[in-house]
């Protein structure tokens, strides 16, 4: 009995030791001068507020004001669908990216706020893509810290960001004088043309993997279109969802470009002939189109407040006179060919206003159909061929065809 006492005194007394020891280690993290740490929202527990900087030594005060090698507008359309709150943080989280620091205190937020939170940062600014797809995280009072991980120094980190903006400038200077319509095709063939889809590397999800690597995965062919719509100032934003190929569904991402007035879907990693070495063999099934479209094979997304994909007047094959709408396609086959065949090989591409359409249009064309729009055009042309080679590529989804005619020297 003589030792209840001293055994009731040690119960509360080492949870009380615990939380002490916890307080004195948030405080270390807090007052070490090896861990710069942006603080909004309140005051650092057991410190004053910390001012955050820029790396060229400007306050975000709520605005965006970008260190001077950001020199083209961000379009931020992710931020602008956030809290008030949320926003807070992202802008902490975007000043300590800038500055390469790894710990940053902003207001409580939940797990899903912090995902729209990482989300939206990483995704609004394909310029900075040191942004880790991990981070730690937890709490202290009314405050959140966050954990920062970086895989580069942040030397290593600037020199990554001008060698990508260094090589998206070079496509977009190709491009300049353009319409924003002829801008954007240029720049999402020269991207399909420049990028091998390939996982694993470690810039993969970036864009430095799609304009530095010139190897990426969906995210880093997304971003990379992003930048180049940024620097050639042309609206975009990131979409995330789920896609089915041949073997199910899997996490994807593409991208929204505004036209005009309008806005249109387009996927860059579906319209690279991944399996083909030659590079040249774009296609352009997934090029501005509308959400009922894309809705065929893309699916699990939700567009950002405001933007809607129903317009069909800046879809390459309809602004390209490509798109069949009736069983008068074997007119439209013949003209989008006779403009192109006067050297071979060449490629054509198609696309049919419905699954039945296309269905009946590429039984007949394999079943002679073709043959006889070739024998026609040779004809007429007066070309001397007398063998020649057709590759067909489906897209069954997308109601599309790909054609490519070479002449047969066997």
């Amino acid at each position: 009995m003589k030792n209840k006492p001293y055994r009731l005194r040690c119960v509360f007394t080492l949870p009380l030791l615990l939380l002490l020891v916890f307080c004195g280690a948030a405080l270390s993290d807090v007052l070490s001068p090896k861990t710069p740490e942006t603080v909004i929202g309140d005051r650092t527990p057991g410190a004053a507020p910390v001012e955050g900087a820029l790396a060229d030594g400007k306050a975000l005060d709520g605005v965006f004001d970008e260190p001077a090698w950001i020199d083209f507008n961000v379009c931020r359309i992710l931020y602008d669908g956030l809290t008030a709150r949320e926003k807070e943080a992202y802008e902490a989280l975007y000043e300590a990216v800038l500055a390469h620091r790894e710990t940053v205190y902003i207001p409580m937020l939940s797990s899903q706020e912090l995902g729209n939170v990482h989300a939206a940062l990483k995704y609004d600014n394909p310029q900075l893509p040191c942004i880790s797809d991990e981070f730690s995280y937890g709490s202290f009072g009314t405050l959140c810290y966050i954990k920062m991980r970086y895989g580069y120094t942040k030397a290593e980190c600037d020199a990554l960001s001008e060698a990508m903006i260094a090589a998206a400038r070079s496509i977009c200077a190709e491009c300049a004088d353009r319409g924003d319509y002829e801008k954007e095709l240029y720049l999402h063939d020269a991207l399909v043309r420049l990028v091998n889809y390939a996982d694993g590397g470690v810039n993969a999800n970036t864009a430095a993997g799609a304009l530095v690597d010139r190897q990426a995965v969906c995210a880093g062919y997304a971003l990379g279109m992003k930048l180049l719509c940024d620097i050639s100032g042309i609206d975009s934003c990131i979409i995330r969802g789920t896609a089915e190929n041949e073997t199910g569904a899997e996490a994807h991402a593409w991208i929204v470009i505004k036209i005009g007035d309008a806005w249109y879907h387009v996927d860059p990693t579906w319209d690279d002939p991944v399996n083909s070495s030659d590079k040249n063999q774009l296609t352009h099934a997934y090029f501005n189109i509308p959400t009922a479209w894309i809705e065929a094979d893309h699916r699990d997304f939700t567009l950002p407040k405001g933007i809607a994909c129903d317009e069909t007047a800046d879809n390459y094959f309809v602004r390209s006179s490509l798109f069949c709408e009736t069983d008068n396609w074997r007119i439209v086959v013949k003209e989008a060919a006779g403009e192109r065949f006067h050297t071979l090989p060449f490629e054509t591409e198609l696309r049919f206003a419905d699954g039945a359409l296309f269905d009946s249009a590429y039984s007949r064309l394999m079943d002679g159909e073709l043959n006889k729009v070739i024998n026609e055009l040779v004809r007429e042309n007066g070309l001397e061929i007398e063998r020649w080679r057709v590759s067909v590529q489906m897209f069954r989804s997308m109601n599309c065809l790909r054609l490519i005619i070479s002449e047969d020297e066997g």
